[in-house]
């Protein structure tokens, strides 16, 4: 339900937004950090510090605006 977030969105903001996949199991320290319990989670970061989050399947016109506000 996610992955056409993770796919389509990266092509359109290139020079903006940096978009990253964790691997729960090779990385569990930082799962833990930021309280990772779905695979469904996006984090927001902005310089370098969390500064929201979406859980659950959204569309990438829920997202948009949550990203470009970090701009």
């Amino acid at each position: 339900m996610i992955a056409p977030i993770t796919e389509n969105l990266p092509k359109e903001y290139t020079s903006k937004v940096n978009f990253c996949k964790l691997n729960m199991g090779e990385n569990p320290r930082t799962a833990i950090r930021y309280q990772v319990m779905s695979s469904r989670l996006l984090l927001f970061f902005k310089n370098g510090q969390l500064v929201d989050s979406s859980i659950g399947a959204v569309s990438q016109n829920a997202i948009r605006p949550r990203m470009e506000a970090l701009f």
